[in-house]
């Protein structure tokens, strides 16, 4: 009888071998395939070279990433304005760890079977069309470090899931709306609906710095003690949504957090003194809530602040006396029933651009030395009770674009206002309180008002 040799015997093992690889080739190159059937549209030669005829070469195709195993690890797809759908056939790329399809068109579901890629590391969706609940099954990627979700669109929605409470090592985690300020504007991209409460759970993805639940609108209940585990938080938002009850004193243990927004809720009672603890926080919002009470004092403690805004809530009192905000660019205190005077500590504020003071019950005279606000581009401080003339030294706000001050008892002449050429809008009249300015504005400072849009100067004289 014959035997086989041993060199025939390693010849079939290599066949084998290369069987197995090419095998692999059509089951990765389809799934791609798959999931390009399912695009209906791309960027001008984004996905060109994704072709059957070239299917043992999908290591090489368009923003395709393998490993030395020539297993795909990695897919960028993101920014080519993709349409169509996101269907299920990537869940068999099981050795994939990073997955970007954010800004594009995609629209359907996000498919329960990305459950199974348990390698996956980076998991981006944001700023699609994307529909529907988010499926439970994501919670099985326990290795998931980023997760986001943010900006669909009001047609995804649903609640989230419980089990996001078995990602352990996720450090990112966004359901939220992109949102950002200018000095004109302000600007959401589109909104996610989700819906429910915020799962306790949460509390155990202790690896979390950010955490963004911005503009669902539609989350409610309140917010959970064990939020307070997330220690490594620097960035929590809760804004514009229906959170209700008080602010959790646990969340004073959050000490890296540089950006904490509760904007736009209806949060009641005191802000915990605990907030104090956030000393390296520079974005600070309680806007827009039923807030009440006193502002703790160990506010002063955040001498990092940018911004801090607590304007529409029920705040009272004088406001906190503080030189340590020297780093303020924005202080919105409208809309609540603060007394007291002129709250100077905003002087020490060289860099501050936004001032506003409105609708409160501040009294006295402004200060004398107010123009060394010299970067302020609007001071809004219509409806309180200031009176006197206005400081000589605003002269030295050379940059101011904004300026209300109706619904005062302010008196004298407006010299101070004959170096504010880049005026857009200014508003001396009165709403029941009345200003009682003396003198005329001249013509040479009418004249120098070239972007003035809206002035109004009804019964002020």
């Amino acid at each position: 009888m014959d035997f086989p040799s041993l060199v025939e015997t390693r010849e079939v093992q290599r066949q084998r071998k290369r069987t197995a690889i090419f095998q692999a080739f059509c089951w990765e190159a389809d799934a791609l395939l798959a999931f390009k059937d399912g695009i209906g549209n791309y960027s001008e030669g984004a996905l060109d070279d994704w072709t059957p005829d070239k299917r043992s070469e999908y290591c090489s195709w368009t923003r395709v990433t393998c490993n030395r195993q020539l297993h795909v690890t990695a897919l960028n797809l993101s920014s080519l304005d993709l349409t169509g759908s996101l269907g299920p056939s990537l869940c068999n790329l099981t050795y994939l760890e990073e997955l970007h399809l954010n800004l594009n068109f995609l629209q359907s579901e996000i498919p329960p079977e990305l459950g199974r890629l348990s390698r996956l590391r980076i998991l981006n969706l944001e700023e699609n069309w994307l529909h529907g609940s988010i499926p439970k099954e994501l919670g099985n990627l326990t290795g998931l470090q980023i997760l986001n979700l943010g900006s669909q669109g009001s047609w995804f929605n649903g609640t989230i899931p419980e089990e996001f409470g078995k990602l352990s090592e996720l450090r990112f985690l966004n359901l939220g709306a992109v949102n950002w300020y200018s000095e004109k504007d302000f600007h959401m991209t589109a909104t996610n609906q989700l819906r429910g409460t915020i799962p306790r759970s949460l509390g155990n993805c202790t690896k979390l710095w950010y955490l963004d639940f911005y503009g669902n609108n539609h989350l409610t209940g309140v917010i959970p003690e064990e939020l307070g585990k997330l220690l490594h938080l620097k960035y929590l938002s809760f804004g514009w949504n229906n959170f209700t009850g008080v602010i959790p004193e646990e969340l004073g243990k959050l000490i890296h957090l540089e950006h904490l927004s509760f904007r736009r809720n209806n949060f009641t009672g005191a802000v915990p003194h605990q907030v104090g603890n956030l000393t390296v926080c520079e974005y600070l919002s309680f806007r827009d809530n039923a807030l009440q009470g006193h502002l703790p004092v160990g506010l002063a403690n955040l001498t990092r602040l940018n911004v801090l805004d607590v304007g529409f809530n029920f705040f009272t009192g004088n406001f906190i006396s503080s030189t340590s905000w020297s780093e303020l660019s924005g202080f919105y205190a409208s809309t609540n029933s603060f007394t007291g005077p002129f709250p100077e500590f905003v002087l020490f504020s060289r860099n501050l651009v936004t001032l506003d003071l409105s609708n409160n019950k501040f009294s006295g005279n402004l200060p004398t030395d107010l123009g060394r606000l010299s970067s302020a581009k609007i001071i809004s401080m219509h409806t309180n009770m200031f009176e006197g003339e206005l400081p000589k030294s605003l002269t030295n706000i050379s940059l101011l674009t904004r300026l209300g001050l109706f619904g005062n008892k302010f008196t004298g002449p407006l010299d101070a206002l004959s170096n504010s050429t880049r005026l857009e809008y200014l508003n001396l009249g009165n709403t029941g309180v009345q200003n009682k300015f003396t003198g005329r504005l001249t013509n040479a400072m009418v004249r120098s008002w070239l972007n003035m849009r809206n002035l109004y100067l009804a019964t002020m004289l």
